[in-house]
């Protein structure tokens, strides 16, 4: 009978310990498996758009404000509150506050903005912008960091050079300016920056050269003239002086703007009527008639109360060279302000364009009727009874206007006209005197003193 084989232990003892090493390892894959989902449900709680941010947006105060644009920033401000970590909501608010002057409270909605959405050139580029005109070193790093952002931005690299030249770091703005014609080759703010660089330098024919090509690139640019004018004064060429101050002459004081997409993305948010009327005249100084006359007309839409914006309304279209639409946007006008002179004289503006000039005569009449003093509106009327040969007539209101506003060239000037055209040579001598005592080289004074 064999005899019972001694029983191994050996391979039990193996298996156990495998399933032993199983378990401790699906134990260990599970732990960290349980730290990680809460590692990243804690960061999704951290990054969630609705925990609260450390900075509360902005306190909008109503009482200061236009009604729609109180309804405008407290809808904004609730988005923030809904969603405390979202840059884009932050931003929206920023703009908002910059497109109604509120620029500390924009300031802070830009660096909140930042914070949330750092890759973006927006943010840094409107904190800069909100910043610049109180802290120019602030400034300077916001546009930095948005330079890092996106390397062509030009819009962040030309205000960095003009405060760089406004520090006096020459060297620094002229490397910023070539940086931006690189991407933009006819960018007519970096030339008339490196026309400012090099006339700082004494330089004189360098800035000459760049400001004649900014001047081709952008006119219109009072800035660029004005620079025009420096230099061709150290340069000692007298002629071309009086050229550029003629070209002046005919741009109004503070015309300078030059493109800027963020801006423009943030006046949208305009809601104030006196302001959006301003966009009015800031888009036909761009040259964009069609949206000029369509930011008028919407202000007048919502706001017809208000007699200023159908003045602006009339005068736009007529700037434009849109007489018939400004007839009528100007008789609507005097239908809901029947006693207001501003309507009433642009309303004769407008019928003059159109050659109804009896009809005209009327409304300047009504005009001076409801304002006595109404300088332009003398005038107008005399314009148009001169038109009709009613010369005694005219010459009545043109001295009325010219009594009433001594500086009014154009007055001294149509008097002296008239009184030359009845022989009376020495009134017309005598407004002719008054007429050279406010424009000496006036052409046509020099013209007029021929006819004597």
């Amino acid at each position: 009978m064999e005899q019972d084989k001694p029983i191994s232990r050996s391979a039990p003892k193996t298996s156990e310990r495998h399933e032993s090493e199983r378990r401790i390892r699906t134990a260990a894959c599970c732990g960290l498996l349980a730290i990680a989902t809460v590692v990243i449900a804690g960061w999704a709680w951290y990054v969630r758009s609705d925990r609260p941010s450390p900075v509360p947006p902005p306190a909008v105060e109503a009482g200061t404000l236009y009604p729609e644009v109180a309804t405008l920033l407290n809808q904004l401000r609730e988005a923030v509150l809904a969603k405390p970590r979202d840059g884009e909501a932050w931003g929206q608010l920023g703009m908002a506050f910059v497109a109604h002057e509120l620029f500390d409270a924009a300031a802070i909605c830009f660096a909140e903005a930042e914070r949330f959405a750092p890759n973006t050139v927006r943010w840094p580029y409107l904190r800069g912008a909100v910043l610049e005109p109180v802290d120019k070193q602030a400034a300077l790093a916001c546009y930095r960091r948005a330079v890092e952002f996106d390397e062509v931005a030009i819009q962040p690299r030309l205000n960095s050079a003009e405060i760089l030249l406004d520090l006096h770091r020459l060297e620094e703005a002229e490397s910023t300016l070539f940086m931006v014609l690189r991407y933009a080759t006819h960018s007519a703010r970096a030339e008339f920056l490196l026309g400012r660089v090099n006339l700082l330098r004494g330089d004189l024919r360098t800035s000459l050269r760049w400001a004649l090509l900014s001047a081709e690139h952008r006119s219109g640019q009072r800035a660029t003239h004005e620079l025009l004018v420096q230099v061709y004064h150290r340069l000692g060429e007298d002629d071309e002086v009086s050229r550029q101050q003629e070209v002046l002459q005919e741009i109004p004081p503070g015309m300078t703007f030059w493109d800027d997409p963020f801006i423009e993305e943030a006046m949208t948010f305009r809601r104030d009527p006196h302001m959006v009327a301003g966009v009015a005249g800031y888009l036909l100084s761009e040259g964009n008639d069609h949206e000029a006359i369509r930011s008028a007309k919407k202000v007048v839409a919502e706001h017809q109360q208000v007699p200023k914006f159908h003045e602006q309304l009339v005068q736009l279209l007529l700037e434009t060279g849109k007489p018939d639409q400004a007839v009528s946007a100007g008789l609507h006008a005097a239908q809901l302000h029947p006693r207001h002179p501003g309507i009433a004289f642009w309303n004769g503006r407008a019928l003059r364009d159109q050659q109804d000039l009896a009809e005209a005569v009327a409304e300047f009449q009504r005009a001076v009727m409801l304002k006595p003093d109404y300088a332009a509106a003398f005038f107008g009327l005399g314009e148009c009874l001169r038109d009709l040969h009613d010369h005694q007539g005219a010459l009545l209101a043109f001295r009325t206007a010219t009594g009433l506003e001594p500086e009014l060239l154009a007055g001294h000037l149509e008097t002296a006209k008239l009184l030359l055209d009845v022989g009376e040579k020495q009134q017309a001598d005598l407004s002719l005197d008054k007429a050279a005592s406010l424009a000496p080289e006036h052409p046509e004074i020099l013209q007029l003193r021929k006819r004597f």
